[in-house]
């Protein structure tokens, strides 16, 4: 019976260590919040704002997940929410 305990124990550690992995590694940010920061970095720093058409492509582009290669395309769209001019959306390209 306590060597179940321990199994069960373990088991649940594994499961919390998984979750914690999933949401602050591999989910990425609301595709909103990533087009929402380049709509404002590029009327920022060329006066040119987004329609509708635009901020849709974006969104699309930014909400549909890669088949493979999950973490870097994460960190990529990570970088690009998070940057403060477009020299560092180019540089989350590389």
């Amino acid at each position: 019976m306590k060597a179940l305990k321990v199994l069960g124990i373990i088991i649940l550690l594994l499961a919390v260590a998984v979750g914690v992995f999933w949401v602050g590694w591999l989910r990425p940010p609301p595709a909103e919040d990533v087009c929402d920061n380049l709509a404002s970095l590029t009327e920022k720093e060329t006066q040119v704002k987004w329609g509708d058409a635009e901020r849709q492509e974006c969104i699309k582009k930014f909400s549909t997940p890669p088949e493979f290669g999950l973490m870097p395309w994460v960190k990529r769209v990570k970088c690009v929410r998070d940057a403060g001019s477009l020299a560092d959306v180019e540089k989350c390209r590389g």
